[in-house]
């Protein structure tokens, strides 16, 4: 009786000691799959940002625009109110361009030329003196000309490039244009 006491002791401290590795061993082995969960999540959105990169790399503008950065640009060779060049831009899946930084600023001045007037996208038609780009995006950076936007009280309500710089206009004269196809 005593021997049989004694094997089941030592059985429940060896079912203790048992129990107490396979929680650690579970324990090691959570921490492991959520440390796998996580690298697995990181590594799905590496490929979806890799899988968007090859897309941008691999996308070709379509005849007659050219491509800068992540978008594809085309300047008219005819002129239009502001209203129109955007309609015509919209039916080519596109709209009117809008400069985000110093280098694209500086392509669209190699892309217009000097002593050309075209429209891109910036307007304050909604809210005079509240200067928005036709993606609804707010403006942050600017180029105007010195003394620019003035509105001069005539409705100068739609911006042109011209010679390097921005300048405010009425919307209903006519200018040329770009269009731009953000990929």
């Amino acid at each position: 009786m005593k021997t049989a006491l004694l094997l089941l002791l030592f059985c429940l401290a060896k079912a203790d000691d048992i129990r107490g590795e396979f929680q650690r061993f579970k324990s090691q082995l959570e921490g492991q799959h959520a440390a796998l969960t996580l690298e697995m999540t990181q590594l799905k959105a590496e490929m979806t940002q890799l899988k968007s990169e090859v897309k941008k790399l691999k996308y070709q503008c379509p005849v007659g625009w050219t491509k800068f950065g992540d978008s594809c640009y085309y300047m008219s060779t005819e002129t239009k109110t502001w209203q129109k060049s955007r309609e015509y831009c919209q039916n080519q899946r596109a709209d009117l361009m809008v400069i985000n930084s110093r280098e694209e600023q500086d392509f669209v001045d190699g892309l217009v030329g000097r002593d050309n007037v075209v429209w891109f996208g910036l307007t304050d038609r909604e809210t005079e003196q509240v200067w928005k780009w036709v993606d609804g995006t707010p403006l942050t950076t600017t180029y105007w000309k010195p003394g620019q936007p003035n509105d001069r009280g005539e409705g100068q309500d739609c911006a042109v490039f011209y010679n390097g710089e921005w300048d405010d206009r009425t919307c209903g004269v006519t200018a040329y244009w770009i269009c731009e196809i953000v990929f």
